[in-house]
């Protein structure tokens, strides 16, 4: 109902879109009173049974699951401050990569310290996506741990070079945001495609549950 009410945002007669996501929020947990009750608080009987109630425990969990990150993760994104588009990613992770070496080939003409650190420890950082491990749980320990390292090369850079060292620790901490980016707005993606899919499935369960109740009750002879 909210998807079909967006697609008719120029009819105002429908009601705003707020109203429409309020009202499917309160539809969704009604719906699990009603569902309790329908199967008599009890594990279901049958494979088609239980599998009906699976589906509706997922659509109705994701939608809980979903309540909560769409009110968290944009105050999250824009605590960060400014907007990045999702299909822009990979092409901002290029563009700050490659403003990365252009640094590093700049510092090369008076030392290779800063070059020898961008091969051991920044280029895997910067060149490759971060793990799937960062995906379900991201933390900024790693952007922390490159900007200290990188402080810690001050010491053996002149003045010039220690400015290039700064650049690169505001690099770091740009594609450190970037990554959280992508890994809070690809959770809302994830999220929204498992949320529809499973509901379109859990449709087609219950019309047929329900033919197969009017038949079994001799509604259908």
């Amino acid at each position: 109902a909210v998807g079909m009410r967006k697609r008719l945002s120029f009819i105002p007669q429908l009601g705003s879109a707020r109203f429409w996501l309020q009202l499917h929020i309160y539809v969704g947990l009604t719906a699990f009173a009603l569902f309790g009750f329908h199967i008599g608080w009890h594990v279901p009987n049958g494979i088609f049974e239980i599998t009906l109630a699976l589906l509706f425990l997922i659509v109705g969990g994701s939608g809980i699951y979903g309540l909560v990150i769409t009110r968290l993760y944009p105050k999250r994104l824009t605590s960060l401050g400014g907007e990045v588009i999702f299909e822009r990613i990979p092409v901002i992770r290029s563009e700050i990569a490659s403003e990365a070496r252009a640094l590093v080939l700049e510092s090369s003409q008076s030392t290779d310290v800063i070059g020898k650190f961008y091969v051991n420890h920044l280029a895997a950082f910067l060149e490759k996506p971060r793990s799937w491990a960062y995906w379900l749980m991201p933390n900024g320990r790693l952007k922390r741990q490159l900007v200290a390292d990188i402080g810690d090369l001050d010491r053996y850079l002149a003045s010039d070079q220690r400015q290039i060292s700064r650049q690169l620790c505001r690099i770091v901490e740009q594609r450190d945001q970037l990554d959280y980016h992508h890994a809070l707005q690809s959770r809302l993606k994830a999220w929204l495609f498992v949320h529809i899919g499973f509901t379109y499935s859990l449709l087609l369960f219950s019309i047929f549950h329900m033919i197969l109740a009017h038949a079994f009750t001799g509604g259908m002879r």
